[in-house]
């Protein structure tokens, strides 16, 4: 059972597979660009996201008293404009464990009938969009059976993927 404090940890090395790349594709991996771009900044970079008040954007930081020292190196890396206005959030997972966990999941989650996905900086968390509940119990399954951290995944059921003006 998750409570608030379930721990967070990175993905074991032992399962890290760098030769599969799941996310791969002819222009370069934004995900795999963004994690390794982002691997060296203090505290813990684990997204960017937005709220309603003021500051509204968010830095997610494994250590949010590093705000200070991560501002400058996310601006040289071009991930946040000249002199944000920003506030810190507390993030449960870096961005390069995001995308770590990311990969190994997408890897062994076939059968599992996902209707799309992505690296939900923006909740500092991977999001799975699902066909329907029976994939939802398949996919929560799985993420037991690789010891996935509480709060890593969210799902929401949302039916099968169609494209815009392909028939149903």
């Amino acid at each position: 059972m998750c409570t608030a404090e379930s721990p967070s940890y990175p993905l074991p090395d032992s399962l890290r597979d760098t030769s599969a790349h799941p996310f791969r594709w002819a222009h370069g991996n934004d995900f795999e660009d963004k994690a390794n771009l982002t691997r060296d900044i203090p505290g813990g970079f684990g997204g960017i996201g937005h709220r309603e008040v003021h500051p509204r954007t968010l830095i997610y930081l494994l250590d949010t008293t590093n705000l200070a020292d991560a501002l400058p190196a996310l601006v040289a890396k071009g991930l946040l404009p000249p002199n944000p206005v920003v506030a810190a959030a507390q993030a449960r997972f870096s961005y390069p464990q995001l995308y770590d966990w990311f990969r190994y999941i997408q890897m062994h989650i076939r059968g599992v009938e996902v209707a799309g996905w992505t690296l939900d900086e923006r909740r500092n968390r991977i999001f799975y969009m699902l066909v329907d509940e029976a994939a939802a119990v398949n996919l929560g399954h799985r993420l037991t059976e690789m010891n996935a951290p509480c709060f890593l995944v969210a799902v929401e059921v949302t039916g099968a993927a169609h494209l815009l003006g392909a028939p149903n």
